[in-house]
This record gives structure tokens, C-alpha cells and sequence, in this order.
């Protein structure tokens, strides 16, 4: 495909479960296969439901997210690394988690979400928001260009009569996140890594070929359940950048020093907006239903800037670039960001003490008596820029343990970018940029 340009966000959760579960009700089985051998896929007696959740309830999902993000973000970047990562994907993830929390271990994971719903009401928000992201990209076409998003879930458990799952837990993420059951002979085992990254590489279209690292199924506890699930959205820009006009360019690092980059070019109405500490400009993907948002803070106020960036003045900076005013000439390195990481550090610093403690944590809405806690969380995401469009993949897993200025706009310094739905203001991704030179080709 010509650039073919992806927006692909995944998210994955690892949920370990105790042998002698409660029964879980199924419909249908079958084989499927991988390069590590079969499965027996599960179908639940469950379809995935249509959600009941409203726009109130859709818009606290997103504006929950917004505050969740730029917290996470304070706590895992580096003031000289690139960043990027999948606030959606993690959300959703921690979400599905938190369908089998229970008590102060529910409490805490909801506090440091920030979505201010009960924990029951959240499932169908998420699920709505789902519908709605779905919805937009269905409309978001434009002659021979078209926007496209797809989104899965999957659960993975142990074959074995010991390894029977409570069904209220399993058929809460059948209706609202769609998740289908697949049992293998051994979880804890790399065959099991290999089956679940051969399902996130083809949901991915070949982008993630290795969402679970080596060892992620065995360096510790066994292993009882592990829930997947993925993003892919395709989104070129609305109006491209033209190969002919990109340059290099001088790009102002924050040492002091410049580096040489590749510069597109582009003089359309963008929406734009500007305050005494920064300019703002958003390029919509194509059907104007999604865009990036780039944040270019003034000269030598990068680290305030972004230090001080709350939820709140992110808001009124998306309000002012709504308001609809026109960015000057612009100039925007092509870019590429990879980053992977623990993220329990960040996530015990948001408050999700107990969900780490093996003598605190309460999931026993996943197996009905306990003993499980989360060991680690991890995300890997690489964003991509061009000239087309936008490229991106991200991963999360959760793995639980059980017991047993002026007149033109010059992106030529470090700067903060995000991908948004519009209409909902549900952050997809977040990210800086203070190296575009770093790993990129070209």
C-alpha cells in the first residue's frame, strides 16, 4: 500500500486467576491454530451488547482520560527522551482489570483512572465510547481516502478441569468489551507468549509482532488468565503534505545544539491558537473526525510548559483551536517515536497501591475467592509522522500473580503531540517529541 498509514493502538492485560474457579457458561467451541500450535476457542453464551451509557457518560470516560493521561505523563517521561503512549489502550486495560477488583483495591484504580463514575457504570461508557470511535471512522471518508478503525478482545485461559472462570467476571467482558475465550494446554509457557503475539499480529495487520516480551509468561507465578485486546485506526491527513516541499531543516535541541531533519511544509487553515507560553495547531485526519494536536511551547519554556500542563489547560487550549482560528505557514519535522516501559512505578505513584500488594489486593470478582494482585504493568508505542498521515501502534499489559509565535508557526524545538477523537475529546495518544532525529529514517 502507498505509505500505508496506520493509527494502531493495542492494548493488552495479563489477569491471573486460582485453579477451582466457578463454572463459566459456553456455547460453542473450535480449533484455531498458530505458530505455536492449537487452541480451543471458547464462545461465550454472551454477545456483546449495544451500550446504554449516554453522551454524559461517554463524555466523563474522555474527560477522565484527559486527566489520567497527563498524569501518567508527568510520571513516565524524561525531560530529554521521546515519548509516546496509548492513554486509551492503558485505560481500557486497567478497566478490564478493574471488572474483577473489589474494596479499597477497587477504589484506588478507580481514584487513579480519575473517571468519575461508579465502577459499574464505567464498562458501558467504555463500551459506548467503542461505538462512537467505530461510528466516526465509518463517516470519515473523502474521495479515495478513507479512515478506518478496528478494534478486538480477547481472553486466554488454561485448558484443564481446575481452570474453570467465574462467569459473572468473564460474560461482564464479553458484553461490553467483546472478549471471546481461547484455553491453551499451558499458559505459563512461551508457547502461550507466542499465541497470543501471533493474535495481536494479525489484529494489528503484522504492525505488533511481539506484544508479550520473552519470558513475560514465566519468570514468576504461574499464570491463569491473560485478557488482549487492540486498536488499529488507518488515518491519513486531510490535507497531505507534499514530499516535494520537505526539506532539511534545522531542528533546536534542548542542549543547545541543532540537528539536521527532514521539515514538511504546509500553508492550509489548520486550526490554530497561541498564548504567551506556547502555539497550538491541529492537523484532522481525513473526515475531520479525529486529529493531532501539536504543542509547541515558546523558546526555553519547554520543561515549564510541560511540567505545569494539567487537565485543565489542556482543555482551554482545545477550546481556543475549536474557536476555529487559522495557524500561520507551517513547518513540522517528520517524526518517529518508539518508547517501552514498566509502568508500575507510575501507577503506585497515582495512588494503585493495594492492586500490587499480594497481602492487599482484592480481585476476587475474577475467581470468586482471591489471592491474585498485579505483578507488573507494561506499554510499548512507536508514533510515526509523514507526510500522508500518521502511523501508530501501541500494547499495555497488565500481569497479575497468583498465589500458589509570530507570523509563521516553526515546529523546530522540542514538542508535545496528541491524537484525539473530536467529537468526545477521548485522548488516543500522547507523546513529545525533543529528538525527531532520534531513530527516525530519513
Amino acid at each position: 500500500m502507498s505509505r500505508g498509514l496506520y493509527v494502531k493502538a493495542f492494548s493488552l492485560i495479563a489477569l491471573l486467576a486460582l485453579a477451582g474457579l466457578m463454572g463459566c457458561g459456553q456455547a460453542t467451541t473450535e480449533e484455531t491454530t498458530s505458530t505455536a500450535g492449537s487452541v480451543e476457542l471458547v464462545r461465550s453464551e454472551k454477545s456483546r451488547v449495544q451500550s446504554a451509557a449516554g453522551d454524559v457518560e461517554t463524555t466523563a470516560v474522555a474527560q477522565g482520560g484527559t486527566q489520567f493521561a497527563l498524569s501518567l505523563f508527568r510520571e513516565v517521561r524524561s525531560p530529554d527522551t521521546n515519548l509516546a503512549f496509548s492513554p486509551y489502550s492503558l485505560t481500557t486495560a486497567l478497566a478490564m482489570t478493574l471488572a474483577g477488583a473489589r474494596a479499597e483495591t477497587e477504589e484506588e484504580m478507580l481514584a487513579a483512572l480519575a473517571i468519575p463514575l461508579p465502577a459499574e457504570e464505567i464498562h458501558p461508557a467504555l463500551n459506548g465510547l467503542a461505538r462512537e470511535l467505530e461510528q466516526s471512522a465509518e463517516v470519515s471518508k473523502e474521495n479515495d481516502l478513507e479512515l478506518t478503525l478496528r478494534q478486538a478482545a480477547s481472553l486466554w485461559g488454561q485448558q484443564g478441569e481446575g481452570f474453570i472462570y467465574r462467569p459473572a467476571f468473564l460474560d461482564l467482558l464479553a458484553e461490553q468489551y467483546g472478549a471471546g475465550l481461547r484455553l491453551v494446554e499451558d499458559l505459563s509457557s512461551e508457547d502461550a507468549r507466542l499465541h497470543i503475539n501471533d493474535w495481536a499480529a494479525k489484529e494489528t495487520a503484522g504492525l505488533v509482532l511481539e506484544l508479550l516480551p520473552p519470558g513475560a509468561l514465566t519468570k514468576g507465578p504461574p499464570i491463569y488468565l491473560v485478557l488482549a485486546n487492540t486498536l488499529s485506526l488507518s488515518a491519513p491527513w486531510h490535507w497531505p503534505f507534499s514530499p516535494e516541499a520537505t526539506s532539511p531543516g534545522p531542528f533546536h535541541l534542548l542542549d543547545g545544539t541543532t540537528r539536521q531533519v527532514p521539515m514538511m511544509h504546509q500553508n492550509m487553515p489548520f486550526p490554530y491558537a497561541e498564548g504567551n507560553d506556547y502555539q497550538a495547531v491541529e492537523l484532522p485526519y481525513v473526515g475531520g473526525e479525529f486529529g493531532m494536536v501539536i504543542l509547541l511551547p515558546a523558546p526555553g519554556r519547554f520543561e515549564e510548559f510541560t511540567r505545569t500542563l494539567d487537565a485543565s489547560r489542556l482543555q482551554e487550549i482545545l477550546g481556543d483551536l475549536d474557536a476555529g482560528e487559522e495557524a500561520p505557514p507551517l513547518t513540522l519535522p517528520r517524526f518517529s517515536v518508539e518508547w517501552s516501559g514498566s509502568l508500575k512505578g507510575a501507577l503506585r505513584a497515582l495512588g494503585m497501591e493495594q492492586a500490587f500488594d499480594p497481602s492487599l489486593a482484592d480481585f476476587s470478582g475474577m475467581n470468586g475467592q482471591g489471592g491474585l494482585w498485579v505483578d507488573d504493568a507494561y506499554q510499548a508505542a512507536r508514533v510515526s509522522v509523514d507526510e500522508v498521515g500518521t502511523e501508530a501502534a501501541a500494547g499495555s499489559a497488565v500481569v497479575m500473580a497468583a498465589r500458589a509565535g509570530g507570523e509563521q508557526m516553526v515546529v523546530d524545538r522540542p514538542f508535545l503531540f496528541l491524537v484525539r477523537h473530536r467529537p468526545t475529546g477521548e485522548m488516543l495518544f500522547l507523546g513529545q517529541v525533543v529528538d525527531p532525529g532520534g531513530g527516525q529514517d530519513g
